[in-house]
């Protein structure tokens, strides 16, 4: 049994935020699967089952620093191997609409991906890192534009609870499709298929 994560937080207010983006990218697969969501409360968690790839697609219903508790009890109750636990997240260190896969990785200080490590107690495990970048388009004198980066804590955490943009929304749509044929190539080829092909 294959577990894919996607990490976000609950509720309407942060639906379209970047944070959001492991979601987005499940949404997707769902719909292409034409399956839905289910609310598991024991597991504080939604999820679809893929009985034909024997994967279940999971949104933690915590907010992202508590994702690994919800996770980890799926997997328990799965008996689901760290090889076989991917894992979906935004990325503010790749720019927006880059796409790395990578395994056996730290957090590099994302809160959700720490909270899994915490809990699942190893690294062990396919991550999916979907760019998000740290910049955002920033209008100067004479109509020029320039980039704004994001360093204090403060400003980058309002940065990835914010909405994509306008003029980003087209690239959000292709890296939610292009993530999504990652997963599910992943599924069916095997994860060292889809590095080969998206890193």
């Amino acid at each position: 049994m294959k577990l894919i994560v996607g990490l976000g937080n609950p509720g309407r207010k942060y639906e379209r935020s970047r944070h959001n983006l492991g979601f987005m990218v499940l949404d997707r697969l769902a719909r292409q699967k034409r399956v839905s969501f289910r609310i598991k409360k024991k597991f504080s968690c939604s999820v679809s089952f893929l009985p034909d790839q024997e994967a279940i697609l999971v949104k933690p219903a915590v907010f992202m620093n508590e994702s690994g508790l919800a996770v980890k009890k799926l997997a328990e109750f799965y008996r689901v191997k760290a090889e076989d636990f991917y894992l979906l997240h935004d990325d503010v260190d790749l720019p927006l609409g880059r796409i790395r896969i990578v395994r056996s990785r730290g957090s590099a200080g994302h809160k959700g991906v720490l909270s899994v490590i915490d809990h699942l107690k190893t690294i062990d495990f396919v991550r999916f890192r979907l760019g998000i970048g740290r910049y955002r388009a920033g209008s100067v004198k004479g109509g020029g534009k320039t980039a704004i980066k994001y360093d204090s804590h403060d400003e980058m955490t309002a940065f990835v609870l914010s909405d994509f943009l306008i003029t980003e929304q087209d690239e959000l749509r292709r890296l939610i499709k292009t993530a999504a044929g990652a997963v599910q190539l992943a599924l069916e080829g095997g994860v060292e298929s889809a590095m080969n092909q998206f890193n």
